[in-house]
């Protein structure tokens, strides 16, 4: 709820069509974070990280290599630094994760990892000014992390 008030547009209107799949997405990460937690435990961590990040990735380099080699280096030249450190930085972030489910139950570690969605917001604030529906993304995180709470 904190979430879809936080990005809530000046006209108020969401397309169903649009929150059918964010409603969609969200149970498939749901229950994907469930199987990380019921199966990363019979894996070393790295390894598991491995299958999750780095096999999916080079499948699609090979299976894209030989149709799509020049849009792939183009992206690696626009994205220069940026690309490799966001790739660490997301790998951490998982490897993170993952060593939460080692100390707390998913239904709490995933909904305060999520929080990530209101600091975005927060983020684009105050570091890049976007001053847009201020308010509503303040309500958003204010109601998020009154969810976080009650979690506890």
């Amino acid at each position: 709820f904190g979430n879809l008030i936080a990005v809530w547009k000046h006209g108020g209107a969401i397309r169903p069509r649009a929150l059918f799949f964010a409603l969609a997405s969200a149970a498939t990460l749901g229950v994907a974070y469930v199987t990380d937690k019921a199966v990363f435990q019979h894996y070393p961590l790295g390894f598991y990280i491995m299958l999750s990040y780095i096999m999916p990735g080079m499948y699609c380099f090979i299976a894209l290599r030989s149709r799509h080699l020049e849009k792939i280096r183009q992206e690696f030249i626009s994205g220069s630094w940026k690309l490799p450190l966001m790739s660490l930085v997301s790998v951490l972030g998982y490897y993170s994760l993952l060593s939460t489910f080692r100390l707390a139950e998913a239904s709490v570690a995933v909904p305060i990892a999520f929080t990530s969605t209101i600091l975005t917001a927060l983020g684009g604030i105050v570091i890049l000014k976007e001053r847009s529906n201020v308010l509503s993304k303040l309500a958003g995180a204010v109601s998020v992390v009154i969810g976080v709470i009650l979690l506890r």
